[in-house]
C-alpha cells in the first residue's frame, strides 16, 4: 500500500469525523480512535475537528503501513459495538472514496481485510450492488428458465433502486420471493402438497401449486421446517408490501417506500434464501 492523495486523505478525515453518519466523533473521541487504531496521538487541541483530523492524517500518510491501519479500524466492527448497519454504511462510504486509489476495504469474519483493485470511480450503480448484493439463487433454483427470469428481475430491482423507484423495487422483490418459494415447492413437491397448510380448493383437494398465492407458499413453507418464524412473520410483511401494487390499497395504508424500506425488503428475501441453502443441503 502507498501513500494516499491529499484529496483522499481530506475525505477520509470526513468519514473519521462523521458530520454526515451515525457514528459522529466528538473533538475528544478522535484521538482516541487513532490510538484504538495503534498509534500515538495527541489529544484534540479543540480546533475544528475536519482539519485537525486531516493534519494527523497527513503525518500519519508518511508511513502508509499506518494509514492502513486507520482503515482497517474504520472498518472494525468492534468500533461500532456490532452494530451491522452502521459498520456496513461506513464500509460502503469508505470503499467509495478508495476506489480511486486502486483500494478496497472488506470483512472477513469480522477482521477488516485491504485489498488491491483497478483504481476506478465508484457509481451509483456500483454502490446499490453493494448495497443490495444478489441473493444466491443457484443454490435454490434448478430450472434453467425460471432461474434467467429471478436473474433479470433481479437486475430490474437494482435499477429501480438506482433510479430511486422504491415501490417498483419491493413490488419486484416480493415477486422474487414468490418465484423462489414456489421453485422450493416443485422442488419437493410431496412435502408441500402434505402439508395441513396446503391450500384447497372446493372438493377439498390441494390446488395445482401454480394457483398458491404468496401467503400460502409463505405459510406452507413454515409449515414443513423451511422457513424459521422470524423469516415467515417478516416475509409476510414484504408480501403485504407487495400488494401496494394495487394503488387503492396504498391510499388506506399511506404507506410510501424509500430506500430504508428497500433495505428491509432486501433482507426479508435474503434471510428465505439461507433458511432455505440450509434445507437444501
Amino acid at each position: 500500500m502507498r501513500s494516499l492523495d491529499y484529496k483522499t486523505l481530506e475525505a477520509l478525515a470526513e468519514l473519521i469525523c462523521g458530520d454526515n453518519g451515525p457514528w459522529y466523533r466528538k473533538g475528544w473521541e478522535i484521538p482516541i480512535f487513532f490510538r484504538n487504531a495503534g498509534l500515538s496521538c495527541p489529544e484534540h487541541d479543540g480546533s475544528t475537528r475536519k482539519w485537525w483530523t486531516l493534519a494527523r492524517l497527513q503525518e500519519y500518510n508518511q508511513d502508509p503501513s499506518n494509514i492502513a491501519k486507520i482503515i482497517k479500524r474504520l472498518a472494525d466492527p468492534r468500533e461500532y459495538q456490532g452494530n451491522a448497519e452502521v459498520v456496513n454504511e461506513v464500509i460502503r462510504h469508505l470503499n467509495k472514496l478508495l476506489a480511486v486509489e486502486g483500494l478496497k476495504v472488506k470483512l472477513k469474519g469480522i477482521q477488516p481485510v485491504i485489498e488491491e483493485i483497478t483504481p476506478t470511480v465508484v457509481n451509483k450503480d456500483i454502490e446499490t450492488r453493494e448495497a443490495f448484493p444478489k441473493p444466491d439463487f443457484a443454490k435454490i433454483i434448478e430450472e434453467p428458465i425460471l432461474m434467467k427470469i429471478i436473474e433479470q428481475r433481479w437486475e430490474e430491482v437494482i435499477k429501480c433502486i438506482d433510479g430511486e423507484a422504491y415501490l417498483a423495487a419491493i413490488i419486484m422483490m416480493g415477486s422474487i420471493l414468490e418465484g423462489v418459494l414456489l421453485a422450493i415447492i416443485h422442488r419437493f413437491p410431496e412435502k408441500a402438497n402434505r402439508s395441513p397448510a396446503a391450500p384447497k380448493n372446493r372438493d377439498g383437494k390441494v390446488k395445482r401449486f401454480w394457483e398458491w398465492n404468496l401467503s400460502e407458499m409463505i405459510d406452507v413453507a413454515h409449515q414443513v421446517g423451511w422457513l424459521q418464524g422470524d423469516v415467515k412473520k417478516f416475509a409476510h410483511i414484504l408480501r403485504d408490501y407487495r400488494n401496494l401494487v394495487h394503488p387503492w390499497h396504498q391510499m388506506n395504508t399511506k404507506e410510501q417506500p424509500d430506500e430504508d424500506t428497500c433495505k428491509i425488503a432486501w433482507q426479508v428475501v435474503q434471510a428465505a434464501i439461507n433458511d432455505l441453502i440450509r434445507l437444501v443441503k
